[in-house]
Formats: C-alpha cells, sequence, structure tokens
C-alpha cells in the first residue's frame, strides 16, 4: 500500500509522475539492484572433466551479501532470490604450470551458460579466468560455477582473489 501525502501529477503523454511531498509505503521492492560478492579462501584441486563434470567451485565466504535476501549460505550453489535479468562474473585465479588449459563455467539452473578457456601461461605464477554474462532467470534458480583443467592436479588458487558476483538488476515487467 502506499499512501501519498501531497499534490499528486501524471502526464499521460510522458509517463512522467511528480510528486510533491512525501510517499511512505510498506512491502518489497522487485526493481531493486542487490545481490552477493563470495570468495575461495583456500587452494582447490581441479578435475580434468568437461562441462557439467567439471570441479564445482565451493565458495568459503561472503565478501558482501544484499540485506534483502539470503543467496548462498555454503558449498557451491548460489540461489536466484527474484524473477528477472541478474548480471554474473567470476574471476578464477589458478595455480602454477605450463602446457595445460583451464576452463571455467557458469551453469544456471543446470545449463551452461557462459564458459572460457585460457592456456597456462609461460611468464607468469598464476593465471586468471574471467567469465561475465547476463542471464534473465527465475525466482530459485541455482547458479553454480565449475572448473576443470587439461592436465591432473592444477588448483584454483584461494588467495581472496578467486571470487564471484551475482547482481540482481531487475525484472522486465
Amino acid at each position: 500500500m502506499v499512501r501519498i501525502l501531497s499534490d499528486l501529477k501524471l502526464d499521460a503523454t510522458t509517463d512522467d509522475l511528480t510528486v510533491d511531498g512525501t510517499i511512505t509505503g510498506s512491502g518489497k521492492t522487485v526493481n531493486l539492484v542487490h545481490g552477493v560478492t563470495l570468495q575461495r579462501t583456500t587452494n582447490l584441486t581441479m578435475n580434468t572433466s568437461v562441462d557439467a563434470s567439471a570441479t564445482a567451485i565451493t565458495w568459503s565466504s561472503i565478501v558482501d551479501e544484499s540485506a534483502l535476501y539470503d543467496y548462498w549460505s555454503t558449498g557451491s550453489t548460489i540461489t536466484l532470490p527474484e524473477t528477472g535479468w541478474y548480471s554474473i562474473t567470476c574471476h578464477l585465479l589458478f595455480g602454477t604450470g605450463v602446457s595445460y588449459a583451464a576452463r571455467l563455467y557458469c551453469i544456471v539452473n543446470g545449463v551452461i551458460v557462459a564458459e572460457t578457456e585460457t592456456q597456462a601461461g609461460a611468464n607468469t605464477t598464476a593465471d586468471t579466468l574471467v567469465i561475465s554474462t547476463i542471464v534473465h532467470a527465475a525466482a530459485t534458480n541455482t547458479v553454480v560455477f565449475r572448473a576443470s583443467a587439461s592436465a591432473a592436479s592444477k588448483v584454483i588458487t584461494g588467495a581472496g582473489r578467486t571470487r564471484c558476483s551475482v547482481i540482481y538488476m531487475g525484472n522486465d515487467t
């Protein structure tokens, strides 16, 4: 319920709304930007499988989370609270070595929506994979990031630089 304590002017030709006073209300706002940022703080060994069988990235802790919703509590699964558009990013630092490739997948409700692969560099001590995508998803859909390497015993480093963010940008109504 919204109670307007002043003059209200609506211009039907431009969809402009002018309020000269205070607007009070209750309930939830669905077009409010909110989200979660998670990080790893310990190493995680990647398997050599691909796609949905790759190693699920379990998150160590929350860097920041919206006060509106709990997106994550433990493990690898991030649960989306609202139907609408989401900006999803993940920065994955993988360990030393050469002559192998590391892969990163973003999976929403069991479907791969983004993936990337990077060849390990000979001149660095660690390399970075980055995924960034925008998806439309339903409330209670889940987001899981998975990673793999083309050689055994390769790790995702847990220096706190391995992070993901899932940000709700609004619905489409």
